[in-house]
Order: C-alpha cells, then sequence, then structure tokens
C-alpha cells in the first residue's frame, strides 16, 4: 500500500472511530435525558420519624403497679407527605415490659394533624389485656394518650403525660447518585480516549 492510501486509509480508520464514538454518545445522552426525565417525573415516599416518651401511668382497671414507666423510643415510616397514609414502618425502637417491638407487630394511621400508632396484634387502637400491645395518640387537633398493655398482667396502663415530636429523615437522592456515577463513567470514557 503507497504512503498516500495509507494516510487516507488511517484518516477514514479515525473517522469511523470518530462518528461510532459520537452515535454511542448520543445515545448515551438520550438514555440519561429519559433518566432523568423518569427520575424527575416519579414521585418518592419520605421517611419520618416520631420520637417519644410517656411518663406517669395508672392502670386502667385492676389498679396494679404498671410494669414500666417511663417508656421512650420512636418509630419510622414512610408516607409520599406527612399526613399522608403510611406506606410501611420502616423501622422501631420501642421495649415495654421485656417486649421488644419489631416492625412488622406495628401500624399507623393519619388522624387530626398527626398519627395514631399501636399495635397489630388487635388493631390499632384496641388494646386487649393481658398481652404485648400499645397505642399512642401522636397529633394535637383531637388530643391523647399512651396506652399499653403487657402479657405479664391482665391490665392495662395509660397516661396524657407524654410528648413527641416528627422529623423527616434525610436520605441520600437518587438522582444525586446517578448523577455522580454517570460523571465518574464520563470522566473515565474522557481519559480513556486521551
Amino acid at each position: 500500500m503507497s504512503s498516500c492510501s495509507h494516510q487516507v486509509a488511517q484518516g477514514f480508520n479515525k473517522n469511523y472511530q470518530y462518528g461510532t464514538f459520537m452515535k454511542y454518545l448520543n445515545l448515551f445522552r438520550f438514555g440519561l435525558a429519559a433518566a432523568c426525565l423518569l427520575f424527575a417525573g416519579a414521585s418518592q415516599a419520605a421517611i419520618y420519624k416520631i420520637d417519644f416518651s410517656a411518663k406517669g401511668f395508672t392502670a386502667v382497671t385492676n389498679g396494679t403497679t404498671p410494669p414500666q414507666d417511663p417508656i421512650s423510643g420512636y418509630i419510622t415510616f414512610q408516607a409520599d407527605t406527612f399526613g399522608a397514609n403510611i406506606d410501611a414502618i420502616t423501622d422501631v425502637s420501642l421495649l415495654i415490659d421485656g417486649h421488644n417491638y419489631q416492625a412488622n407487630e406495628i401500624n399507623g394511621e393519619p388522624i387530626g394533624d398527626g398519627y395514631l400508632f399501636g399495635g397489630l396484634l388487635n388493631k390499632t387502637n384496641t388494646i386487649m389485656w393481658g398481652s404485648n400491645d400499645f397505642w399512642v395518640h401522636a397529633f394535637t387537633t383531637i388530643g391523647g394518650n399512651f396506652f399499653y398493655a403487657s402479657a405479664s398482667e391482665f391490665d392495662a396502663w395509660s397516661t396524657n403525660d407524654y410528648s413527641y415530636t416528627y422529623s423527616k429523615v434525610p436520605e441520600p437522592s437518587s438522582l444525586a447518585l446517578l448523577f455522580g456515577g454517570l460523571l465518574l463513567v464520563c470522566l473515565r470514557r474522557a481519559k480513556q480516549w486521551k
């Protein structure tokens, strides 16, 4: 092959490689744009947390001494917005009279300007004496209380002396993670092409 035809072939090869690169780059840009639109349009549920503490429990019926006083803990839950129906209880830290509650034992429902949380054993707002169960009214528009029962005694205990705070749990944005990953891929590709 002559020197001139060799240079033409090399130039053609570089142009072909550049065209192929641009084709894939354009596909990548289209995919990125579609992903951004998809993520931007998707509504993601937020994680909320309620921290609570209660003290001064008194027996509801039999006059028994409360097995535990005070009680404190937290529940985290997922909802589209605060005040919306709860999608899932995601975490819990609640120990009452030796029973360590798990997320799958608790339910919550919106009421007033907050939520009602309780054990699933007998329904969210019902307590069965002689079972490990509880409820906490965590809203201000109606008022409320903290009730609990224990399998160790056939009674239930309640108090109006409790406090609670709600907070939104910060979590990393999926979109920020996506862009970070794509930036790394682009930087790596740019180094390979140099």
